[in-house]
């Protein structure tokens, strides 16, 4: 099956410097995103092109029990990074391959989040809807949680 692309352009209250600072701290995810992520693990350097994150989450809740992706784009002037799954989530039974790329821009005060998945099917119908939704659900809470922790 050919790959396909989902957009989605977040708007986000927090300012983009700071959001892009939140987005680079792999272990503010397990802070935000309580009890889904339970902890997060970073080999390589945190965020430098070839790192690798192992998110760990609550299968009970989220239906697996880690993602392990590799970054391969870091861009620091245009705030943009980028990484693919290399093991976990539903590689292997859904899908053929699992990339995305985080754009942050700034938008007035603000920020907008520009989340772009690029991935293969395995199947015919794999839960792109359910990992849009988790990953719109985790932004939201990190929004959340710099909003609160100002």
């Amino acid at each position: 099956m050919a790959p396909s692309t989902v957009t989605k352009e977040l708007p986000c209250a927090i300012p983009a410097p700071k959001l892009w600072a939140a987005i680079m701290d792999a272990h503010l995810l397990a802070k935000a995103v309580k009890p889904v992520v339970t902890s997060v693990e970073v080999e390589g350097g945190d965020g430098v092109i070839g790192s690798i994150r192992t998110v760990n989450f609550n299968a009970e809740i989220v239906g697996f029990p880690y993602i392990k992706e590799k970054v391969t784009i870091l861009d620091e002037s245009s705030m943009t990074i980028g990484a693919s799954l290399i093991e976990g989530g539903y590689l292997g039974s859904q899908l053929k391959s699992h990339s995305a790329t985080i754009t942050v821009k700034p938008n007035g005060q603000g920020s907008v989040m520009v989340w772009v998945l690029t991935y293969e099917p395995l199947i015919e119908n794999p839960n792109i809807d359910g990992i849009v939704e988790a990953f719109v659900k985790s932004f939201k809470a990190v929004e959340a949680y710099l909003q609160s922790t100002n």
